[in-house]
């Protein structure tokens, strides 16, 4: 965006709005169309009947349409799978419990809220097939985020270990 701001410095008022609401709209088709891409992309790796774990929210409230990791929720759905999710509160701010929750709801995807600490006792019962996060910039890259936002990403980051050294859990 900053690229169209300074292309097209030189126009009236409303020549720069209305670039930048066209470049806006142009970024949105192209998030959406990626998201659908990386739904797509994922159908191989959700079984049917799957119970798919989330953490946060990286759907279309986060993402502008689709959603990254709810895309691969949505697209299993759209292709006809029987699937299930499990959302993490995900504390300290209960993105999982407000809206990863309310948009499967939304949705007509049958999704229950765990506690973050739930997480682990379902993947070690074999319960969960699946689990999908969205991605969280490297911290390097944040200079500007409170401590108090770090935290919620190493609680994502424990759930990343359990994901990967839990024997029961096939796909993570």
């Amino acid at each position: 965006m900053m690229t169209v701001v300074h292309q097209i410095k030189d126009r009236d008022f409303a020549g720069r709005v209305e670039a930048m609401a066209d470049a806006a709209r142009k970024l949105h088709y192209e998030e959406v169309a990626a998201c659908r891409r990386i739904g797509q992309l994922s159908l191989d790796l959700v079984p049917n009947g799957a119970t798919i774990l989330t953490h946060c929210n990286a759907g279309a409230l986060a993402t502008g349409g689709y959603g990254t990791a709810l895309g691969v929720v949505r697209a299993a759905q759209e292709a006809g799978k029987n699937v299930r999710v499990l959302a993490c509160e995900t504390r300290p701010y209960l993105q999982g419990a407000r809206l990863t929750a309310w948009e499967l709801a939304k949705d007509l995807i049958p999704v229950e809220v765990i506690t973050d600490s739930m997480a682990a006792h379902f993947m070690a019962k074999g319960l969960i097939q699946l689990c999908v996060v969205g991605e969280y910039p490297q911290e390097n890259r944040l200079p500007h985020v409170p401590h108090r936002e770090k935290a919620h990403l190493l609680n994502c980051w424990i759930g990343c270990i359990w994901i990967r050294q839990c024997h029961t859990c096939q796909r993570g």
